[in-house]
């Protein structure tokens, strides 16, 4: 019986660890998406091809609402001579396959307009699997005077 007790106190004593460690985990997440959401780039996380996290200007930059965005296939957003290329990167960087971390593509802005943007990607751990973490930025065009 007195061994029983033991094990019920250390089982007891693990739990308390792990609760402690998800609080700690949960902290340090929020600590990130308020870094995250102060960030004037646009960041994107990708999971199972869908948009798992849109920071502030991300939203700003292609015109849509969270709800619109979160959850959603990131092909969805891109300009359509773009997501055949776009996609065979992002599936060969999951893959672990060498492929350009820093390109230029175009998304679709809600009103119809197509953005041109430049996009660095790296992989990274996102709740425990891979993802893909996006920095993008609006490619703007300077007019040359003459």
């Amino acid at each position: 019986m007195l061994e029983l007790h033991k094990q019920i106190v250390e089982m007891e004593k693990l739990e308390a660890e792990r609760e402690q460690k998800k609080i700690k985990i949960r902290d340090i997440e929020n600590k990130i998406h308020d870094l995250f959401s102060k960030d004037k780039k646009a960041i994107v996380i990708i999971q199972d091809g869908l948009i798992k996290y849109a920071n502030p200007r991300a939203i700003k930059l292609v015109g849509y609402a969270p709800e619109e965005l979160i959850g959603k296939p990131f092909s969805s957003y891109l300009h359509h001579d773009e997501i055949s290329n776009v996609t065979k990167l992002y599936m060969k960087r999951l893959d672990g396959e060498d492929v350009p971390s820093i390109y230029e593509t175009r998304v679709y802005h809600k009103n119809g307009d197509t953005i041109p943007i430049e996009v660095r990607a790296s992989e990274i751990k996102y709740h425990g699997r891979t993802a893909d973490f996006v920095i993008i930025k609006r490619i703007v065009k300077r007019k040359i005077n003459n």
